[in-house]
């Protein structure tokens, strides 16, 4: 696989997937057992994770994909995924904002009113419990619910469905 891998974060890096499905691509990689990589690649691959997932926040919405997809793909093959998640948190822009919504809205499944887990197919347990914890925690409500309001009262690009969801979305974010 490390073979392959500068071709393969190419392809990625162009939204052009080498696999049947975005969230397979790295899940050869291993990097849960540490002794078959150099902690230069490893490095190498979290910077290319956290630039990666941060121009996918700033496109809106992503072609043949949703922000759960690009998470999954990075959480299933062992990334630091909150790492990866806490940069969500420098970037208010309404693009990620948006994609804040998709997440809440579209992508978790929810029992009396609670998220649970990611509805897409490719999650595993511990992918769920680590987007639940960090969806879930004071600052991340207080940050997105913040940018919400600034939106709300200033863009006027946003669509009305769009403007519904934002509004679902800081309700969630504000309880």
């Amino acid at each position: 696989m490390k073979y392959f891998l500068p071709r393969i974060l190419e392809l990625v890096a162009d939204n052009d997937f080498p696999c049947h499905s975005p969230e397979a691509t790295f899940t050869r990689l291993d990097l849960d057992i540490l002794e078959r990589w150099h902690k230069e690649e490893i490095e190498i691959l979290a910077n290319f994770s956290t630039v990666y997932f941060e121009k996918c926040l700033n496109i809106y919405p992503l072609p043949n994909e949703r922000i759960d997809t690009i998470i999954l793909m990075f959480g299933i093959a062992h990334f630091d995924l909150n790492t990866i998640l806490n940069s969500w948190l420098q970037n208010s822009s309404t693009n990620c904002i948006l994609h804040v919504t998709d997440l809440i809205i579209n992508s978790l499944s929810y029992k009396n009113t609670e998220p649970y887990k990611l509805v897409n197919s490719f999650s595993t347990d511990e992918t769920d419990k680590i987007v639940l914890n960090w969806i879930n925690e004071k600052i991340v409500k207080n940050i997105f619910s913040e940018s919400i309001e600034k939106i709300m009262n200033q863009d006027n690009q946003v669509s009305e469905k769009s403007k519904n969801e934002l509004s679902w979305t800081y309700e969630f974010m504000k309880k």
